[in-house]
């Protein structure tokens, strides 16, 4: 299967090109999650650099072979995501995937590409010196709040900074605010919330190399970039923001202007609280031997 530039944007499900050298095309189409955005024992024995995590057996499109040199993902389809592009959903886009994101280390400086009604509608990442941990989290996220898109215009038209209004949404659950403070999804968010790591584009290294040099992102710890602990200041969004007075998810709703001095009053505070996060490079192993330290990773982000 060939797809044009702008064909791949009719991908169903949650689907992904990647290219590796050559222009060669390797189209995963509706599949079941990002989880063969790398390699595993079962498919690549001795190659895996994260070989504790098992293959799930609902995956059945391998990594492919070569050096990984582009991606393209598209994110409106029929069963996934938010109906329909919009002025609102490009703003999400904008800032989701922009140079301020805290994901960056997860794409770099990406291309939007438009469909037909000139809405963004998906996004290129033409150089793979990535992090694929936070890119494989940044998608699961942007989906959760692609529904949710006219939140973040109320959000930050009310006061918060787009990486603010993001932050609101992620930890909130995959519910809207509107409707209470609900536990954060560890599915895809942190339990414990570091400020620093969210705030100054610092996540945690899960992975241990970019997926140019085909390093697996981490499955167990996927939903970790911005883990923080509480002994160093980082806090759970359920107990921090019910213990300035906002309602528990199903107890109550909550106005736009009464949560936004809350939250970034809360924000700032742990901007200002948290110890500086330490960078421990994360290193692996592969079954046959060979480590990080041994591996050359390319120079990049």
């Amino acid at each position: 299967m060939t797809i044009s530039k702008r064909d791949f944007l009719t991908l169903k499900g949650i689907s992904y090109i990647i290219y590796t050298d050559g222009g060669i095309q390797n189209v995963r189409e509706n599949q079941p999650c990002y989880g063969e955005l790398r390699k595993y024992e079962k498919t690549h024995p001795g190659e895996c650099t994260q070989p504790a995590n098992a293959k799930p057996g609902d995956l059945h499109s391998p990594f492919p072979a070569g050096t990984p040199t582009m991606l393209e993902v598209p994110f409106f389809t029929s069963t996934y995501g938010a109906s329909t592009p919009s002025e609102a959903t490009d703003k999400l886009f904008l800032a989701f995937f922009g140079v301020t994101s805290p994901w960056l280390a997860g794409f770099g400086e990406v291309e939007f590409v438009k469909g037909s009604k000139d809405h963004i509608e998906g996004i290129r990442i033409p150089d793979l010196t990535i992090d694929a941990t936070v890119t494989v989290n940044s998608f699961k996220n942007f989906r959760q709040c692609l529904s949710k898109a006219t939140d973040f215009v109320e959000l930050t038209e009310a006061g918060l900074t787009g990486n603010e209004a993001i932050a609101v949404m992620m930890l909130n659950g995959g519910v809207s605010y509107k409707q209470g403070i609900a536990n954060t999804s560890t599915y895809s968010a942190c339990k414990y919330f570091s400020p620093k790591r969210f705030f100054r584009q610092t996540p945690n290294d899960l992975t241990g190399g970019f997926l140019k040099d085909r390093i697996d992102y981490n499955r167990t710890l996927m939903q970790d970039p911005f883990q923080g602990s509480l002994e160093t200041g980082g806090w759970e969004w359920n107990t921090k923001m019910t213990s300035l007075g906002l309602p528990r998810y199903g107890t109550g709703t909550i106005q736009t202007k009464d949560l936004v001095p809350i939250v970034k009053k809360a924000f700032g505070e742990g901007l200002d609280n948290e110890q500086e996060p330490v960078l421990t490079p994360f290193v692996w192993k592969t079954t046959s031997g060979k480590t990080r330290n041994e591996h050359t990773i390319s120079a990049g982000r």
